[in-house]
């Protein structure tokens, strides 16, 4: 769901800036499906670090091993495109630097948008999601509810000091971005789980679910005269109650398995990182099109989208795993990785499979 909000959101976006249509609106909303990644992030952390045998160092392996390698891959190839054929994605300025700082998970000044985001731009979500690891690697030595609560304070302190030097740089601007108190959300809605809070019955889950959604989806991106400090609450709020309202349903109830539902799941994260790619081929293929008005914006978004589901679903089969599997060999020991559904599933044995856009350990018996 968070995945295909963003592909939707960069569909609709390319639409009003590349071919000038107004037919649809643009859905700004979609851009919310990174909170809602950074909530369950911050939950599955929290889950499957709760009775940890290993140190900090290799949980941070764990999380390197499971993030980079499809990372680095795409980012490669957006190397590759930028040098050669700069408009399939309209991108022609790299800097060394820049390119360096991205392959590095550091935010650095973009060249060609003044702002923070990596050579592949959608990857700022993984530095901000690798700044969450090193801050969690950091208090790992503590209990688990205490290395929750240290972890906060840190982030807590982070758009602390953000908030009263309002940094120009945009590397320490991105480190002190109040975003990742989104993080923190999910932290506490996992601390609610393993005290078995999220709790309330089936009814009570899809409404706070519903609410979440309607919220989420409505709300504007930016209010005038709303702080950027305390802007973040008009999507982490509602992001929150997304994730808590479905945990309370998976607790109070036994969701069927759908396998290809699940196979969309597992290959979120790919879809994630590959999108971009198959919006800029579909961009430059829609030149050729007759297309007018809302038919054209609905087939033009339709034609992203399934192209983009069905590149994920191979890049995940024959691209992700492998290399999440190696990787997982060689830096994170012999205990094989998860490969980032989208879902928590409720077992009957009163375990969850945990989810993300690839941040976790799935146990033996679930080896994905």
């Amino acid at each position: 769901m968070a995945a295909t909000m963003v592909v939707l959101f960069h569909a609709t976006q390319s639409l009003h800036r590349d071919f000038g249509s107004e037919a649809l609106p643009s859905f700004v909303q979609g851009a919310r499906g990174v909170d809602v990644f950074f909530v369950i992030s911050g939950f599955i952390i929290v889950y499957v670090s709760r009775n940890a045998a290993y140190d900090g160092w290799t949980f941070l392996a764990r999380r390197f091993a499971r993030v980079a390698p499809p990372y680095y891959l795409a980012s490669s190839v957006m190397l590759v495109v930028a040098l050669f054929i700069p408009q399939v994605l309209q991108s022609t300025t790299l800097t060394w630097p820049h390119t360096i700082a991205s392959f590095l998970f550091i935010p650095w000044d973009n060249p060609e948008t003044a702002s923070a985001f990596p050579l592949l731009q959608i990857g700022w979500t993984l530095n901000a999601e690798m700044q969450f690891y090193a801050i969690f690697a950091a208090v790992f030595f503590l209990p688990s509810v205490l290395r929750a609560m240290a972890a906060s304070c840190v982030i807590f302190a982070l758009v602390h000091v953000g908030f009263l030097a309002n940094p120009e740089n945009q590397t320490l601007a991105a480190w002190t971005n109040p975003i990742i108190i989104e993080f923190i959300f999910g932290m506490a809605i996992a601390l609610l789980w393993e005290k078995r809070l999220c709790r309330g019955g089936t009814a009570l889950g899809w409404s706070i679910f519903a609410v979440g959604m309607t919220l989420i989806l409505s709300l504007p991106i930016t209010i005038d005269g709303l702080d950027n400090a305390i802007a973040f609450l008009l999507a982490g709020v509602p992001a929150a109650m997304i994730v808590y309202g479905l945990l309370v349903v998976e607790r109070a109830s036994t969701i069927r398995d759908i396998p290809w539902l699940g196979l969309l799941g597992d290959a979120s994260y790919a879809l994630y990182i590959w999108h971009f790619f198959v919006l800029g081929a579909v961009r430059v293929f829609w030149k050729y099109t007759n297309f007018d008005g809302v038919v054209n914006d609905i087939m033009f978004i339709s034609a992203v989208l399934i192209a983009a589901i069905i590149t994920s679903i191979f890049a995940y089969l024959w691209l992700e795993r492998p290399l999440v599997s190696f990787a997982a060999r060689h830096l994170a020991g012999r205990r094989k990785l998860s490969v980032a559904p989208v879902a928590c599933r409720f077992e009957k044995d009163g375990s969850i499979v945990p989810a993300s856009i690839g941040v976790f350990d799935a146990s033996p018996k679930h080896p994905y």
